[in-house]
């Protein structure tokens, strides 16, 4: 009778290499971190903090000039054409306004007008209607301006037929600023006959006899000009 076979003997547990451990531990960290790379670039990114708002500094402070202009008398006669006028200069700034010189200039209306005022707002106030004066911020002061035109620079313009004349007054007010700036305010102004039944201006009809009128007014033709240079 045969014998019996002996019993199997329990196989010994292979043995683990310690260093997978650590292989292990690597892959898994690895694991975890292109995960959560994963996460956050398909997230939108959410700001820590909100970026600082940008304020521009205030602007320097400053003298500045606004005009008025109130004819109180207008038209025509044998040489020429006249406008009485009263200037009205305010200084809207914040600091004084020194030697404050005021010019003024008639033109007539024509195609070619803002050229000439455009050279005339770019010249010194050589003779001014007034000496020169300070004005304090807030303050305002009133000049009073004739400007005439000669018969032969009047440029006539056509209305069904008819020759007219439309005055344009051009004031130049010229002051030291402030903070060793020279400023320079320029404004033109249409000058007409008012109009009971129209807030329209009526021109001057250079076929009836000459005169002037009292019943005048004026509008502003165009922005106001401001410009600044170094004293």
């Amino acid at each position: 009778m045969p014998s019996p076979a002996p019993p199997p003997q329990a196989q010994a547990a292979p043995e683990i290499d310690p260093r997978w451990w650590l292989v292990g531990g690597a892959l898994a960290l690895l694991g975890g971190w292109l995960a959560l790379r994963r996460r956050t670039t398909s997230e939108p990114a959410v700001e820590a903090f909100a970026p600082a708002e940008i304020v521009p500094p205030p602007p320097p402070s400053r003298a500045r000039l606004a005009i008025e202009l109130r004819p109180s008398r207008a038209g025509l006669n044998l040489l020429s054409a006249t406008v009485d006028c009263e200037v009205r200069v305010t200084n809207i700034g914040d600091l004084p306004a020194e030697r404050v010189r005021v010019a003024v200039r008639l033109f007539s209306a024509h195609a070619g007008q803002d050229a000439e005022l455009a050279a005339f707002h770019a010249q010194p106030a050589v003779r001014p209607v007034a000496p020169p004066f300070a004005l304090a911020p807030g303050e305002s002061r009133a000049v009073r301006a004739v400007a005439a035109l000669p018969h032969a620079d009047i440029r006539p313009l056509d209305a069904a037929g008819r020759p007219m004349f439309v005055p344009v007054l051009a004031v130049n007010a010229l002051y030291d600023a402030g903070q060793g700036v020279e400023g320079r305010t320029a404004q033109a102004f249409v000058v007409g006959i008012e109009r009971v039944d129209s807030p329209k201006l009526a021109p001057f009809w250079l076929d009836q006899p000459p005169r002037t009128v009292t019943e005048v007014a004026a509008r502003a033709h165009g922005a106001a000009i401001e410009t600044d240079q170094p004293r």
